[in-house]
């Protein structure tokens, strides 16, 4: 692995990027609908064309954001970035003896469940979390197997790499190399 190096991340489901599409509808739709159906409505069609306005731009702006993945590393540090969240990790502070390739459909308690500061869609966990055993996560969750990446600090990272296996030996061997 060079000094720098981008990581393929996993992507979101169909069902993710649909979720998020009718969210960007879904307002105008039912704002349509009232106005098309609702005389009274007709009387408010000006006021209810912007709250539909502005609902079509909240939908846009959760799937601006939701496309906003990355991690890379970069001279001893991971950069990672899940939609409106960033976390850059030394490598050192990364217990890599213990980290695992794990999938969360065999392991349910190990995935993201209260979310503390994150963003979370169906298929996309993005941000601060905690498990079932109220272990500390930060997360970019795309897809059911990740890297799980415990910390020096007690919490933990969880990545959907597209190669997991292939991204943890990656950062072993970084590890290992002489500095």
């Amino acid at each position: 692995m060079s000094d720098q190096r981008a990581f393929e991340l996993a992507s979101p489901s169909f069902v993710t990027w649909l979720m998020l599409s009718l969210l960007l509808m879904l307002g105008p739709i039912i704002i349509g609908f009232l106005v098309l159906f609702q005389p009274e409505a007709r009387e408010q069609a000006s006021m209810l064309g912007l709250v539909a306005g502005l609902i079509a731009l909240l939908g846009l702006a959760l799937l601006l954001v939701a496309s906003r993945r990355s991690v890379r590393y970069e001279n001893g540090v991971l950069d990672i970035r899940a939609t409106l969240y960033q976390r850059r990790i030394a490598l050192d502070q990364i217990d890599l003896l213990k980290a695992r390739v794990l999938d969360l459909r065999e392991h349910p308690e190990d995935r993201p469940w209260l979310k503390t500061n994150g963003f979370a869609a169906p298929g996309l966990a993005a941000g601060y979390f905690r498990d079932r055993r109220k272990n500390r996560l930060f997360c970019l969750v795309t897809a059911p197997r990740v890297v799980l990446l415990p910390l020096t600090d007690g919490s933990r990272v969880m990545i959907s790499f597209e190669r997991p296996g292939a991204a943890l030996a990656l950062l072993r061997d970084e590890l290992e190399r002489p500095a």
